[in-house]
């Protein structure tokens, strides 16, 4: 920057004038002195403002590299490369470094600069290190712990005692290593091993526990005794004995009803011929060689072309498909877990999702796939591996039988009394009996229910043709005790020919069922055979297209709704037409039902011809109209019984009474009787065909 001119750098300096152009020889002096003064403040500014702006641009420097170490560090914050986080930071900082100092015009304030920064970069490096090794040291405890954790899994799946000890040894090993890199200190090695040991023998010791082996718990828990501290162990120690309590009660209860412990829920698959005797043998065996070093990963079981092929077990289906080797064929998971396929069908009756019984068809016995003749070829698979199916098939245990709780009560307090059984170990094994009756009854229940839906379809299917008991096979021996006779009554009732008469208070009360809100559930709930029991063929055709009609959208769909409407308008309309069935006889019953069946079914054509849109008002009048159609019973001169003045109390719709009633009001005219609104309902309201 150029100095400010003082006088001396100005030359000679001026002679002063006098106000009239004469020198003033007394005042040159001072006049001189007062220059020679400013000149000097003037260069004092000036030296001054030189010293401002180096002090300026030395902050500027020093704030533009502290800006520089901010932003280099936040870069480096979430760098997963720390290892090369110094090499990096030094870099950055050096560049800033020599950015700066060329801010700063003065040497001596450069190289102050210079020396200040450096110490800066150091001390920044070293800090910057420092997270690298945080980051380090975190990465590798993270891994150390996954290491430990690998380490329990291994240890929990050891067979032999050898290699738990090897796995404890590496645990230590682990640890011992991150004391070595300096990652944890000595206290903290010391924690991660006591954690690592209590984890290890928890492990063990509930492994135990879990397989139902308490002898075994505590063994585990007193071999590593040692290695946990006594809170975790009297822990474990009060787990294991609960155990072996629970473990006497279960004994106990089973002992207490003759049963074996050893298969709680009983057989909860029903294992059977997938031809069910209709087959003509076994092609091919499982194992059986294939050539090239293959075997036969099945059974192949032979038949006619078309035979029904049925699960070896209840299941879910899981999979379905047809082309490639298989070509048509289904597999199915069973609640044990065992899957079964079925492969060269010739079709697939089921869909994926769908549950299904023992009795449920799958398809026929086709060629489809890779096939030589008609068979069909079944895999079998428990835990992932196939397994032989003539091993399983064919042998199915008998039906679960219900448990008589107040026997096994019995049973319990006796051998209580006889053996001085405190009352924890008394109400422990009746508890267990209450959870083993609970579970049991809850198979029974699922096997029952399963039975009869498949026992449902057959009837179903054979209609009149089914005349005996036998013809459900199998299934009749899993059916609930009041099922099986109901079957048992109708297979005697169609073998002997004879329909049940018609207009039974049975077919009245199902009609009431099905129109009555309060009821419909209930007979939504009926079975085929339930309906079918003590009405004539034609009710109960009619009974049971009501219910697949009502079912079809269940109890609060539309078509419910409307069945609901229409039975009501039904009911309401039948005193006023004559076909109700209060105060009949025996004889008049049937014509009764007869008018009032057709009149439900001109009814519900005619709401369904107007698109099921039809509100209360245009329902009412619907009916009323279609009653005019209906004649009186054994009447000399036919005339529709609602038209019959007098004789018959014709209603009168609540809108149509209403709007009479408040048009007389406005105008101050006397309200009209009830008889007369009638009348003027018929002249003027009623709708007409």
């Amino acid at each position: 920057m150029p100095r400010l001119p003082d006088l001396d750098s100005l030359g000679a300096r001026p002679v002063p004038q006098g106000p009239r152009g004469t020198s003033s020889v007394r005042n040159a002096g001072a006049v001189g002195d007062a220059a020679a003064q400013l000149g000097a403040q003037v260069a004092q500014i000036g030296q001054g403002m030189i010293v401002k702006e180096d002090k300026l641009n030395y902050a500027a420097a020093r704030a533009a590299l502290l800006k520089a170490d901010v932003q280099a560090r936040q870069e480096l914050q979430d760098d997963p490369d720390y290892e090369t986080y110094g090499a990096r930071y030094t870099e950055k900082m050096k560049a800033a470094r020599d950015q700066a100092a060329g801010m700063i015009k003065s040497n001596s304030d450069r190289a102050l600069f210079q020396a200040e920064s450096n110490v800066d970069v150091e001390r920044g490096l070293g800090e910057v290190n420092g997270l690298a090794r945080g980051k380090r040291n975190t990465a590798r405890f993270a891994t150390a712990i996954t290491s430990l954790d690998s380490l329990h899994d291994v240890a929990a799946g050891a067979l032999d005692e050898e290699t738990r000890l090897a796995t404890v040894k590496n645990a230590g090993d682990v640890i011992q290593g991150l004391v070595d890199q300096g990652v944890v200190d000595q206290a903290r090695a010391v924690e991660l091993r006591q954690n690592w040991s209590k984890g290890y023998v928890t492990q063990q010791v509930n492994g135990y526990v879990e397989r139902d082996d308490p002898d075994g718990a505590m063994k585990a828990l007193e071999a590593g005794k040692g290695m946990v501290d006594w809170q975790t162990f009297e822990t474990l120690k009060g787990a294991i004995v609960g155990r072996k309590k629970t473990h006497l009660a279960i004994e106990r209860a089973y002992a207490a009803v003759g049963m074996d412990a050893a298969n709680e829920d009983g057989p909860t698959v029903n294992y059977a011929d997938p031809l069910r005797g209709k087959g003509t043998g076994v092609s091919s065996v499982y194992g059986a060689d294939r050539g090239n070093g293959k075997r036969h990963n099945g059974v192949d079981f032979t038949g006619k072309l078309g035979t029904p092929i049925y699960p070896i077990a209840a299941g879910v289906v899981t999979s379905v498909g047809s082309g490639g080797d298989s070509g048509n064929h289904v597999i199915i998971t069973h609640p044990d877990g065992t899957t079964s396929s079925y492969s060269h069908m010739n079709g697939i009756k089921v869909k994926v999702g769908e549950e299904i019984s023992p009795d449920t068809e799958l398809g026929g016995i086709g060629m489809t796939g890779h096939t030589t003749g008609p068979h069909v070829h079944v895999v079998v698979k428990k835990g992932g591996a196939t397994v032989d199916p003539q091993t399983i098939i064919g042998k199915a245990a008998a039906p679960n039988a219900r448990i008589d709780l107040n026997s096994g009560y019995e049973a319990i307090d006796a051998r209580a009394d006889r053996e001085g059984w405190s009352l924890e170990e008394r109400e422990g094994a009746k508890g267990q009996l209450d959870r083993i009756v609970a579970r049991r009854d809850k198979v029974i229940a699922r096997q029952e229910d399963e039975a009869q839906r498949a026992a449902e379809k057959i009837i179903d299917e054979r209609g009149d043709g089914f005349t005996d008991i036998k013809q459900l096979g199998a299934i009749a021996s899993r059916l609930p005790p009041g099922a099986l006779t109901t079957y048992r009554n109708l297979a005697e009732r169609n073998a002997k020919g004879k329909d049940n008469e018609s207009g039974s208070d049975r077919y009245f009360d199902l009609l009431d069922m099905a129109g009555n809100p309060a009821r419909q559930r209930a007979f939504l709930a009926l079975t085929p055979a339930q309906l079918r029991e003590g009405v004539s063929k034609e009710e109960y055709s009619r009974l049971r297209t009501m219910q697949i009609n009502m079912q079809n959208e269940g109890p609060s769909g539309k078509n419910q709704l409307q069945t609901e409407r229409i039975w009501s308008a039904v009911n309401r309309i039948a005193p006023q037409a004559g076909f109700n069935l209060d105060g009949v006889t025996a004889k008049q019953k049937p014509e009764r039902i007869r008018l009032k069946n057709m009149f439900y079914d001109k009814l519900l054509a005619a709401v369904r011809a107007r698109g099921d849109n039809v509100n209360d008002v245009e329902l009412e009048g619907l009916a009323r109209g279609l009653a005019q159609q209906v004649y009186a019973v054994g009447s000399d001169k036919p005339a529709p019984l609602y038209t019959q003045t007098g004789r018959v109390k014709v209603g009168v719709p609540q809108a149509f009474y209403e709007r009479v009633t408040a048009a007389l009001k406005a105008k101050n005219l006397p309200q009209l009787s009830n008889q007369e609104i009638r009348e003027l309902w018929m002249k003027e309201g009623a709708p007409s065909e």
